[in-house]
């Protein structure tokens, strides 16, 4: 009986997998990664203590954010160098609430400076696999703050059943503060040992490089190291392709982080200037923009939340801004001088679950020179879609209406990104 138990579970799985490799082609999911600078958070200073800079309050205002960013991976900048419990409170506080109890952390660790920083994942998505901080330059000394990375994979549905998964090693950073010649260099600094470590810890080409670089050009020395560096196989790319001098430039208004408000407050936590400095970037690896590897970042995806575009040199508040709900406003102007940046990361799956065929089973007909017809099997209204092609201009936008969508002929490689009410995201590859 045991035997024909066996054989029986044995037959449900290689129909299972018949089934799914039917509809390999689509198997895709997405993952959303922010990078965020919390401005001192659990971390009290002579200028800025609890009293106005209260951690009760920026809770509150993560919760809130991440509510609505509904980010996979965060990272975070400027959190306590001396309370370890910093990394717990934002977990427990402000990720796992209202019943969610998706996130977890790598653990505290830093080099000895006074603020780290730290990386939160969803586990229902990724697996740990390891972590570590890079401390020291090429000098041999220690660099202004420690470099945070963990290695993932993720957690596709059939992995159990000895299916390949793919991997995704993340790094995180602050790097130095100031415009004179001896922070552009300690800036640099840390770049090469980020550089050198890749090169003598080489572990696969998915790559993701988040955090506030502080960098006010991208022809600083700092950040050439890290787009054009001699090997070019640990190069680093921008999503959006925005090179240039954002410091003050209307030109790169849509892409600026920092600062949130237009005069100092707070008893100086809170820098002033208004919007007009790309301090928080992420970028990413060759392999993630080829369009052919596991991972494919998303160009259109990539956007700075609160940035309306109409705020340069101004708060964010000021004269209403619409591009975010009223309580997330109010949340990111609350919580920080910086805003978090957003990125979405498609993964090709090599295995899709049933559950998610349940959700998404469409049939794909046409092609690029004809244009597609896409047909699920149930009303799919209610989503909204975003057609992009390779470069991540944006071809069309829209709602679903109904179990159809008409899509035009296409010049080249492009995916659909669709988010559902219920089912989330999700990115169809069209070839």
């Amino acid at each position: 009986m045991a035997y024909l138990a066996a054989m029986k579970a044995q037959s449900r799985l290689f129909l299972a997998l018949l089934i799914i490799t039917s509809f390999q082609s689509f198997a895709t999911d997405t993952v959303r990664v922010m990078t965020y600078n919390l401005m001192y958070y659990r971390s009290s200073t002579s200028f800025c203590d609890y009293n106005v800079n209260p951690p009760t309050v920026k809770d509150s205002a993560m919760k809130a954010i991440v509510a609505y960013a509904q980010p996979d991976i965060i990272l975070c900048q400027e959190m306590s160098g001396q309370d370890t419990l910093g990394h717990s409170a934002l977990l427990n506080n402000a990720l796992n609430v209202n019943g969610v109890t998706r996130w977890t952390k790598i653990p505290w660790q830093s080099n000895g400076s006074g603020i780290v920083g730290g990386i939160f994942y969803d586990k229902e998505k990724f697996q740990y696999m390891s972590h570590g901080i890079i401390k020291k330059g090429n000098d041999g000394l220690n660099l202004t703050r420690g470099i945070d990375w963990v290695h993932l994979y993720y957690r596709d549905s059939l992995h159990g059943y000895g299916k390949d998964t793919v991997y995704l090693r993340v790094f995180n950073a602050h790097l130095k503060a100031g415009s004179q010649t001896s922070d552009e260099n300690l800036r640099n600094k840390a770049a090469q040992a980020l550089i050198t470590y890749m090169y003598q810890n080489p572990s696969g080409a998915h790559r993701i490089f988040g955090g506030d670089f502080n960098v006010k050009t991208s022809q600083e020395p700092c950040y050439q190291t890290l787009v054009n560096p001699a090997n070019t196989s640990l190069r680093f790319n921008d999503p959006i392709n925005k090179p240039g001098n954002w410091n003050n430039v209307y030109a790169h208004r849509y892409v600026h982080t920092q600062s949130t408000r237009d005069i100092q407050t707070n008893g100086g936590c809170f820098s002033g200037g208004g919007l007009d400095d790309r301090l928080d970037q992420i970028l990413v690896s060759d392999a993630l923009t080829s369009g052919q590897a596991a991972f494919t970042v998303l160009p259109s995806t990539y956007r700075v939340i609160g940035n309306d575009g109409q705020h340069f040199d101004d708060a964010i508040n000021a004269n209403g801004n619409s591009s975010v709900p009223a309580n997330v406003l109010n949340a990111l102007y609350n919580l920080s001088d910086h805003l978090p940046v957003v990125v979405d990361i498609a993964v090709e799956s090599p295995n899709v679950s049933l559950v998610d065929l349940k959700q998404w089973h469409c049939q794909i007909l046409g092609s690029l020179t004809q244009g597609f017809r896409i047909q699920w099997n149930k009303d799919m209204s209610g989503t909204t879609y975003q057609l992009s092609n390779g470069l991540g201009q944006v071809l069309e936008q829209g709602q679903l209406s109904g179990k159809q969508l008409d899509l035009p002929s296409q010049q080249g490689l492009s995916y659909l990104i669709m988010a559902h009410p219920i089912h989330g995201r999700h990115v169809i590859k069209l070839l």
